[in-house]
């Protein structure tokens, strides 16, 4: 008779995943989707009211819009070329600039950085380089922007009225706006705060000093090639340049202007809510923040949504659609 032999299988118990707690960060992110998803749907809706200034919009001036926003990524391309040493090919970079547009709306920080590394690497470069060129171009950017605000300051504040802009906001939208501006300044607060507690200044202070004495070291590097620093701050400075223009051409395609240097401060302070707002790319908070400094500055409430609407959707909304074309075919040609 036959026996059959029993085989023992020794099987390894799955080991269980740890239990995590939400942390405060996952927290204030959630809260501020939401509070950017409830400002974006109230500018909307205001959009929607403002239909019939929009139809009524100078085309031509829509078009100038188009074409001034886009002109940012090319001028930015510039920046990142004068953050390395060696040589970079520029319509590369560009097609990288545009492509990015996609990849920090379809993964944010971490998808924009892991393009950059990619392409870095593709290019020769380790990815120490393409770490240094993304802090570079995002602190010259910023420098950049307190610069242009503090040059603007003096020049146009006086044709600023925010507490007449709150009167002439209507209804949930003026509301809105004010309460957006309460929660950052209540963030302020509680940032400030912290920082005064000696052990969380301690922390603050020790993630923040590594990533500045690497920034100004480079820096450092750069100016030993003055060409260099001329291309990573005029190309920052020429980004910032269309910009505003794009806003100004989207306020004259409603029959409105206003000064450049009002423009800088209006756009400066949306960007600046938006920045430290818990909210993902300042969604819907730099819209309101848009809004509510171009009414401060005297233009009606219709207008300041038409044109808020337009230059967005040419800054904001439509490039990571061509962006994603953009991206494809730089993965085809194994440039990423």
């Amino acid at each position: 008779m036959r026996t059959r032999t029993a085989q023992v299988f020794d099987i390894e118990a799955p080991k269980l995943a740890e239990p995590k707690r939400v942390s405060w960060g996952t927290i204030v992110m959630t809260l501020g989707t939401l509070i950017g998803g409830w400002a974006l749907i109230l500018v909307l809706i205001k959009v929607g009211q403002s239909f019939d200034t929009i139809k009524g919009a100078a085309w031509g001036w829509v078009a100038a819009t188009a074409v001034l926003a886009q002109l940012a990524y090319p001028s930015t391309a510039v920046s990142v070329i004068g953050t390395v040493n060696q040589a970079l090919p520029y319509g590369r970079v560009v097609d990288l600039e545009f492509a990015n547009s996609f990849t920090s709306l379809a993964g944010g920080t971490p998808a924009t950085f892991a393009t950059r590394v990619r392409f870095f690497q593709q290019q020769g470069f380790d990815a120490t380089q393409a770490v240094t060129s993304g802090a570079l171009v995002s602190t010259t950017s910023w420098i950049v922007k307190g610069a242009l605000f503090l040059i603007s300051l003096p020049l146009a504040w006086g044709d600023l009225n925010f507490s007449e802009a709150g009167q002439n906001s209507s209804g949930n939208h003026g509301k809105a706006i004010w309460l957006l501006l309460a929660i950052v300044v209540l963030l302020l607060v509680l940032v400030g705060v912290a920082l005064a507690v000696p052990r969380l200044r301690r922390m603050a202070a020790d993630k923040a000093r590594p990533k500045l004495h690497q920034v100004w070291g480079d820096l450092k590097i750069l100016a030993a090639r003055p060409a260099k620093l001329v291309e990573l701050f005029a190309g920052a400075l020429s980004a910032q340049l269309m910009v505003a223009l794009a806003l100004g051409a989207a306020l004259h395609a409603f029959g409105q202007h206003l000064s450049l240097a009002t423009i800088f401060i209006v756009i400066t302070l949306a960007s600046m809510v938006g920045g430290v707002s818990p909210v993902p790319g300042g969604m819907g908070v730099v819209e309101a923040g848009m809004i509510l400094g171009l009414t401060a500055a005297g233009i009606p409430e219709t207008d300041a949504v038409a044109a808020t609407f337009v230059q967005r959707m040419f800054t904001s909304y439509l490039p990571p659609l061509w962006g994603w074309f953009v991206l494809v075919w730089m993965r085809r040609r194994e440039y990423l």
